[in-house]
């Protein structure tokens, strides 16, 4: 029987339960701690995040060449008991990983029910900067003072720039994201969620990070400024990101895992080619 490593954090029971309800399901046995050898093929991890704390899962899954299924909190939308969604990704996060999104189907974003407002040209010279904390994956963690440094890009002279601060750093300090948006061209992030709820409310929004999971909506920052933003780019985006997080009942039934376990072994085609390895 293969063997599904459960290493998440303790203090949330009830979504570390889903998911070790749903592996066992799926004919996993399950362990919840960190593998002490490599994965084989068929065997799974799942962290939170990649952090320090997931190091020695992650590297056992690359060596073994096992499935790694990294989860972080999702990106829009709860279920009927008011729990958020739970993003979860093939070897990365918020986009460098690899999960399935059928091209074209729209279920799972209908699902969510999202009021999208229609896209806000950028005008003026204000622009918007999310503050970041600088943890993930070596690859996807902001650099050490990403937002105050910002302002000094080539690109931007001309614009003045303001920084929001990160409300998990700051939590009394920060205004409610869509206040601090009124009147600004556009929303500046490395890779932050805030970028979700911006793009919903059609403020245009560029990213300095490798990638981001509403890519396609968004624009990398090196391109700024850009005209092009487009509904059809935004349905598209909000699709595959509707794909790329799961409800605590899919986690628990198994579907998420399954899911994604099918890319792992190539049963079913991944919509982006991740990095997060």
């Amino acid at each position: 029987m293969p063997t599904a490593y459960v290493h998440l954090p303790h203090q949330v029971t009830y979504r570390r339960e889903a998911f070790i309800r749903g592996f066992a399901r799926l004919g996993f046995s399950v362990n919840e701690c960190q593998p002490a050898r490599p994965l084989e093929p068929d065997e799974v991890a799942v962290v939170w995040n990649k952090t320090g704390r997931s190091k020695q899962t992650v590297d056992m899954a690359k060596i073994g060449r096992g499935a790694l299924i990294v989860a972080e909190n999702g990106y829009r939308g709860r279920d009927s008991d008011g729990r958020q969604a739970y993003a979860m990704a093939l070897d990365g996060h918020c986009g460098s990983g690899r999960w399935f999104a059928p091209e074209g189907d729209d279920s799972r974003l209908k699902r969510l029910q999202i009021d999208f407002q229609p896209f806000r040209p950028g005008e003026g010279k204000k622009l918007l900067i999310a503050g970041q904390r600088g943890i993930g994956s070596e690859a996807m963690r902001s650099p050490p003072n990403w937002a105050e440094t910002l302002p000094h890009r080539s690109n931007l002279r001309g614009y003045t720039c303001n920084i929001r601060p990160h409300p998990g750093l700051h939590k009394d300090a920060a205004e409610p994201l869509l206040e601090q948006l009124e009147g600004v061209h556009s929303l500046l992030v490395w890779s932050s969620n805030c970028a979700t709820e911006a793009l919903i409310a059609g403020y245009p929004v560029y990213y300095d990070a490798p990638t981001i999971v509403t890519a396609g909506a968004a624009w990398p920052l090196r391109q700024f400024p850009h005209e092009s933003f487009t509904e059809e780019a935004r349905q598209a985006a909000f699709q595959r990101l509707s794909w790329a997080q799961w409800f605590v009942s899919e986690i628990e039934s198994g579907e998420a895992a399954r899911v994604l376990l099918d890319v792992h072994l190539g049963k079913l085609k991944s919509c982006n080619q991740g990095f997060g390895k």
